[in-house]
Order: C-alpha cells, then sequence, then structure tokens
C-alpha cells in the first residue's frame, strides 16, 4: 500500500469521531511540528511536538486501553506512555483517544528486513520444537525451504555478507524474545517491524500495540480531555 494512500485511510478512521477544528484545535494544545509519516497504524495516525515527544490519534480502544496500563512504568521493551485521554467524538458512545508517548529511533533498513522473518520463523519453531533459532538460520544460510515464504531466497540475496547477517539475526531475534516476554502478560498483537524502534539507550522497544484476547481492560480510567 502506498504512503499517500495509507495516510488517507489513517486520516478517513480517525475523521470518523473528530471534526478537523477539534483536531487543529488539538494539535495547537500539544504544540504540534510536523505529522509522522510511519509506525502510526491504519487506525490513527502520529505527530511529533515541539518537546520531543510524539502524540498519537487512534479511535482504537484495545490500543488505547493497552497504553493507558503501561502509562508511567516504564517497561523495559515498550516505549514510555507519558499520559493518555479520550475525547468524545461526533458518534454516540465512541471516543478518540490521545496516547502522549516518547521518540524512538527506527530500526535500519537492515533490521527492518530481518524483523520481517520473525513472524514464520516463530511459526516454524512452534511446529519444530526441538529445533533452535541458530538451526532455522542455518537452513536459511544452506538454502533449505524452511516454508512457504521462501525466506530463502530473500535471506541469500547477498551470498557476499551471509554469515554477518545471520549473525545479526540471531542477535535482533534475541532481542525481538526478550520483548516479548517483557509484555507477555498483556498478549499483545501486532508485533512487527513498523511497530518497534529503539530507545535512546539502544534497547528494543515495542509501540502502537493492541491489548490481546482474554486480557481484562477497560477505557473507563483514561481521562476525558
Amino acid at each position: 500500500m502506498s504512503n499517500f494512500i495509507e495516510n488517507i485511510l489513517k486520516e478517513a478512521a480517525v475523521s470518523q469521531y473528530i471534526t478537523p477544528e477539534q483536531l487543529e484545535i488539538l494539535k495547537k494544545k500539544f504544540g504540534v511540528v510536523k505529522k509522522l509519516g510511519d509506525g502510526s497504524g491504519i487506525d490513527g495516525f502520529a505527530y511529533l511536538t515541539s518537546d520531543n515527544n510524539v502524540i498519537k490519534f487512534t479511535p482504537n480502544e484495545n490500543e488505547a486501553i493497552l497504553a493507558n496500563k503501561l502509562k508511567g512504568k516504564n517497561y523495559k521493551h515498550y516505549v514510555n506512555v507519558y499520559n493518555t485521554y479520550k475525547i468524545p467524538s461526533t458518534q454516540p458512545n465512541r471516543y478518540v483517544f490521545l496516547i502522549l508517548m516518547e521518540v524512538l529511533e527506527p530500526l535500519t533498513l537492515e533490521e527492518d528486513i530481518i524483523f520481517d522473518f520473525f513472524g514464520n520463523i516463530d511459526f516454524y519453531l512452534s511446529t519444530h520444537k526441538k529445533e533452535s533459532i541458530q538451526t532455522v538460520i542455518n537452513d536459511l544460510i544452506n538454502n533449505k525451504k524452511i516454508d512457504n515464504n521462501n525466506l530463502t531466497g530473500k535471506f541469500n540475496k547477498n551470498r557476499k555478507n551471509i554469515q554477518d547477517i545471520a549473525n545479526k539475526c540471531i542477535s535482533l531475534y534475541a532481542e525481538y524474545t526478550n520483548l516479548k516476554k517483557d509484555l507477555k502478560k498483556f498478549s499483545p498483537t501486532d508485533i512487527h517491524a513498523k511497530n518497534v524502534g529503539r530507545k535512546q539507550n539502544g534497547i528494543l522497544a515495542a509501540y502502537d500495540l493492541q491489548l490481546g484476547r482474554g486480557v481484562a481492560g477497560s477505557t473507563k480510567s483514561i481521562k476525558t480531555y
């Protein structure tokens, strides 16, 4: 999907619940500097503020509930959430949610490409209990097809640096595993390369995730703005 079309869909999702006038007032209140093009999800969009934070607008309740649960907790592998708000929308009994959080550094292009393997690697490991991430990477290096998405072909585009890429993949997967462990009790969904970045100390951290099914949560404790 092109960035142009994706941005239209993001704005349409929020504009169902908030007027352009309300949005402009809120942007001024929070000192919006510019719109951010990536990592804000199809359900909303985000802006950089003058004090170098991010303000996210979303109608997604599960995203807002998880952010509210993590607010002020400073989880090692989740973006620091400073505040959450809800705004009564133009539709009955619906809200637009505001999430104020820290800025993360995006993954490098190489990390982004590697991270896209991890969902497939997770699936493969879940069906091959005795194998390890090292085994999977060795299979990729040795041109063994491990799934239907032909990860081997993607992984082997540059044979010259294959061992270096393999080592980086194993290292990043270890960070990814720690991230999932850190957030396990929330059963978050939507962990992918576009919802992950790095804190100033270099720690891998997620953002814009949604509370998983079966985990208790409500928007009642989110302050109305």
